[in-house]
């Protein structure tokens, strides 16, 4: 039973004084640690504890034995201390589930983006709003987006490709743009974007041994004769054989065949083969056969008087006669 420090205590008491003399002389010292006693019937009684002390184990010969300071209005509260002075503390608190006092006074259970539980005495996340996840124990809350690529619809499942944009959405992971120089060609998601390379300035594609429009492909659209670039090629006339090539930026050509990497071509001259490979034979750049400076006359008489060289075509060849060339006559030895 609780005494406070007016409540006066008749039943309880310790032996005093001479039980056979008078009732008013029968007591002798009659004192309880920290208490007011009186002694009565040859017993002393507790009549009332010392400010700042209780009796809870109603045993007599020991007083007020207990120690409190009761905090205005006396009512428990949760802070470590005996505020009712009942020898309990903290009562009615249960610090294994109250969400603000889990474990411990005044320690309160938060759950960003989630609902709080505290759990034994730990804070715990019981539940997370729609559109997230509890992804890390150690931290409280749901920190996690549920359409995020790092978590995507679950814990640790990430939306990762390589060389390319994650994305993720209620279907799950989907692959996103490809990163800056690189292109998906094999349309293949579990290599990611595969393959590197940098579209040119003009995407067009031209003969320059380079993807320019970056399809996989390098100098399509360029062939020489019929036949595409690496292939064995044979030009018309002396060059010999070769290997398709870029030749300029806008066409192919045969490797040994005029503008190759190892051509062969030699100007046209009058033998009958086609020499600078062109499919035309002892012919001049404008088209016309093959022609030279000619001259029949006696030595010293070109230039003198009339005299004139002539010109003479080549055919099957060889050159032919020289034309509209100016000769002494016969019986003169100059042209004059």
């Amino acid at each position: 039973m609780r005494k406070l420090s007016l409540m006066v205590v008749a039943l309880l008491g310790v032996a005093c004084g001479d039980v056979s003399a008078p009732e008013s002389e029968r007591c002798g010292a009659c004192v309880l640690p920290q208490a007011e006693a009186a002694c009565a019937a040859g017993a002393c009684r507790l009549i009332a504890c010392e400010d700042g002390f209780f009796d809870l184990n109603e045993l007599p010969e020991d007083g007020c034995e207990y120690a409190c300071a009761p905090n205005l209005p006396g009512i428990e509260i949760c802070d470590g201390e005996d505020n009712d002075c009942d020898g309990r503390v903290d009562e009615g608190y249960r610090l294994e589930t109250d969400l603000m006092n889990c474990g411990a006074c005044d320690r309160r259970c938060e759950a960003p983006n989630g609902v709080p539980v505290c759990v034994g005495g730990e804070c715990r996340t019981q539940l997370c709003d729609e559109g997230f996840l509890d992804c890390d124990e150690e931290r409280p809350g749901c920190e996690a987006e549920r359409l995020s690529v790092e978590h995507c619809l679950s814990c640790g499942h990430a939306c990762s490709y390589a060389n390319a944009d994650g994305v993720c959405s209620d279907e799950g992971c989907s692959m996103g743009a490809c990163h800056a120089g690189f292109h998906d060609l094999n349309e293949d998601r579990e290599d990611g974007c595969e393959y590197a390379c940098v579209v040119s300035e003009e995407p067009t594609e031209v003969c320059d041994q380079v993807d320019n429009d970056c399809d996989g492909l390098t100098d399509e659209g360029f062939a020489y004769e019929g036949i595409d670039k690496g292939f064995p090629c044979d030009p018309p006339g002396a060059c010999g054989s070769g290997v398709v090539e870029c030749v300029s930026a806008s066409a192919a050509g045969c490797s040994t065949g005029p503008g190759g990497t190892v051509d062969v071509s030699s100007p046209e001259f009058c033998d009958g083969i086609d020499n600078d490979c062109d499919g035309l034979t002892d012919e001049k750049p404008d088209g016309s056969a093959v022609t030279e400076n000619c001259y029949t006359g006696p030595s010293g008489t070109l230039g003198v008087g009339e005299c004139k060289l002539g010109k003479r075509e080549c055919t099957d060849g060889a050159f032919g006669a020289c034309e509209n060339e100016v000769v002494p006559a016969a019986t003169d030895v100059t042209c004059d």
